[in-house]
């Protein structure tokens, strides 16, 4: 999936002066990373609106490849670097993104320990009526391995160890998710913390341990269950192009401090 951010060039008559960093860039994101992007490089291209940028998500561990081999100009991770790509790529804090735990609205649980959501998802607690709810035997969606998503839940819940029921039903996006929250009154699953499911008046975002699923407890780190986000690009100063050196210098100015919640 590619989106265009850019504002179209143009000026009072005349000769007006033409920005060194105008022209088409390209970036590679993970889907966590994205809106996040999104939102820095739609006010960076306010400020230079001859810059443009073809935005791809391709997932983190594409988006560190595609910088190392010069395909994109930038990238975007919701994830540490591995060790094998420490080195290889520059990276600049964005923020970070958290994994939910997310219900049915119609369900009248609002919060659930850890220890709970664990035994849930392996199988130990089957039915809603264990943990104080109303009965009904509980639906449990999981998200693909290789999903950012569900790598923080399982190293935060499952301690990097984990061991899922045989009934369990996966989903490989987070908007899959979701919709299966929607279709399910006893359904549960791991999300995306973000504006998106927080808004979303057909599902409920459970406190963990007494802590609510907010974008300030996930800022502030009282929210747990996270992950760190990076644009990544070229480890050489001398290889980044003019734009994307002016966009790593915005990121950490007090604006696009503001645009990733710190």
């Amino acid at each position: 999936m590619a989106a265009l951010v850019g504002g179209a060039c143009g000026g009072p008559t005349g000769n007006p002066a033409v920005d060194p960093m105008n022209g088409r860039y390209r970036i590679s994101s993970g889907g966590g990373a994205l809106s996040t992007v999104q939102a820095l490089t739609k006010r960076f291209s306010e400020l230079h609106p001859g810059v443009l940028w073809d935005i791809e998500n391709v997932g983190s561990d594409a988006a560190v490849a595609s910088v190392v081999r010069g395909e994109a100009d930038l990238g975007a991770v919701s994830r540490d670097l591995a060790a094998n790509e420490r080195g290889t790529v520059g990276t600049a804090s964005i923020g970070a993104v958290g994994t939910a735990v997310g219900v049915n609205a119609a369900n009248p649980l609002t919060g659930l320990t850890k220890d709970q959501i664990r035994d849930i998802f392996a199988g130990k607690i089957t039915d809603w009526s264990q943990v104080g709810g109303s009965s009904g035997r509980i639906k449990a969606f999981v998200r693909e391995p290789t999903s950012a998503t569900r790598e923080v839940f399982d190293a935060f819940i499952f301690a990097g160890k984990p061991s899922y029921r045989a009934d369990y039903i996966p989903v490989d996006s987070n908007d899959q998710t979701m919709n299966a929250i929607h279709s399910f009154q006893d359904a549960i699953s791991m999300l995306t913390l973000s504006e998106k499911s927080l808004s979303d008046p057909q599902i409920r975002l459970l406190s963990i341990d007494g802590v609510s699923a907010t974008l300030a407890n996930l800022s502030s780190g009282a929210y747990a269950m996270r992950r760190p986000l990076y644009v990544v690009f070229s480890a050489s100063p001398d290889k980044r192009k003019p734009a994307i050196a002016a966009l790593i210098e915005f990121i950490a100015s007090p604006e696009g401090q503001k645009l990733t919640g710190k």
